[in-house]
């Protein structure tokens, strides 16, 4: 099983180091790559980028077009990856080392169209933080119709994978989802 991971950047100098680090130093028995797509940055984004491609040619595929938003970028990453999973992380998240193993892993063991974790969020400008749980309880199984249908889906990118056929039927927009 292979998983691609999607980050799309703009601007993102100050926080994509560390995004690429985290996944960078995954612990895995799973092939994953990390498709890169600078969306027309204008500060140092690429200048970062570069230089963990450099490190790491076997994990990271960049790619660079003009801006056209987060949703078509990701759209332009889709076409680029070759996972049979997709997920994609946002230039200012990053995971646990142990990301890419877990999700795998569940997705390996259920047969998964869509895999969900938690979230840890940081609010440095309060200095506050707080996990988000996706689903209460400790289900390892659920019905993604019902889960979409009640709310229970979050607005995250960086806690879920998804089948890759999922996006063969659909796309994003411009701005997001």
């Amino acid at each position: 099983m292979k998983l691609s991971i999607i980050i799309t950047a703009y601007n993102e100098e100050k926080y994509i180091g560390r995004c690429l680090r985290a996944l960078s130093e995954q612990q895995t028995r799973f092939k994953y790559e990390v498709i890169v797509v600078n969306d027309g940055s204008t500060d140092n984004t690429q200048r970062v980028l570069t230089q963990y491609v450099k490190k790491f040619r076997d994990i990271f595929k960049p790619y660079c077009k003009e801006n056209s938003g987060q949703g078509l970028s990701r759209n332009f990453g889709i076409k680029q990856s070759i996972g049979e999973y997709i997920g994609f992380v946002d230039a200012d998240d990053w995971v646990n080392q142990n990301f890419v193993e877990l999700m795998c892993e569940s997705a390996q063991k259920h047969n998964s169209d869509i895999v969900v974790c938690d979230v840890h969020k940081i609010y440095v400008a309060r200095m506050l933080e707080e996990d988000v749980t996706s689903l209460e309880g400790k289900k390892e199984v659920v019905d993604i119709a019902n889960y979409i249908r009640n709310g229970q889906s979050n607005s995250y990118s960086c806690n879920k994978i998804y089948r890759r056929d999922i996006w063969q039927r659909y796309n994003f927009k411009k701005n997001g989802v």
